[in-house]
């Protein structure tokens, strides 16, 4: 709970909220490269990045990669 804490978007959030929160919330560590989801993919979580870079991009019908803003 307390790395729920440190999170801007749950600061406000009571103790009771944020333990709530905590019995669900799962802290990942992804390796660089992995691909966190496709496009088009049916949404099962919500995704926050707290430490890293992520590339969001799209391919085109040659497979080049477009850098998404």
């Amino acid at each position: 709970m307390e790395d729920l804490k440190q999170i801007k978007y749950f600061e406000n959030l009571g103790e009771k909220e944020l333990k709530l929160l905590g019995s669900f919330a799962k802290k990942k560590h992804y390796k660089g490269g992995s691909i966190l989801f496709y496009e088009k993919e049916k949404a099962t979580s919500l995704l926050l990045l707290t430490e890293g870079t992520l590339k969001v991009y799209k391919t085109d019908p040659e497979n080049n990669e477009i850098i998404m803003h």
